[in-house]
């Protein structure tokens, strides 16, 4: 994973806060859908637990936003390089969901 990173920031400098200014606005519409399925059927559970109750089910849906961006994405370099690493990366965001999930309780205060 951490070949793959410096290989997308060698082929295009400054691609991560680009792919984030780019990613983030569906990372969010992603996370609202279990935000407010959270809210509908469980409020007394943290929304962190929820969320990492659905890890899996969490991170194919915010890898689904990427996968959709490389679909279209012109650079076959870096398009391949992704594809090579989709598998691992679906690990590495099912882990980081119950941190995404702290990361928002904290602005739900």
């Amino acid at each position: 994973v951490k070949a793959g990173y410096k290989a997308f920031k060698k082929a295009k400098p400054g691609i991560m806060p680009e792919a984030m200014d780019k990613l983030m606005p569906d990372f969010a519409a992603t996370l609202d859908t279990y935000y407010e399925a959270w809210q509908a059927r469980q409020p007394g559970v943290p929304f962190s637990a929820f969320l990492a109750s659905r890890s899996n089910e969490v991170a194919d849906d915010l890898l689904a936003v990427t996968d959709k961006i490389t679909q279209i994405a012109d650079n076959r370099a870096l398009t391949a390089a992704y594809n090579r690493l989709r598998s691992m990366g679906k690990k590495h965001v099912s882990q980081a969901v119950p941190r995404i999930g702290r990361l928002v309780e904290s602005y739900l205060s």
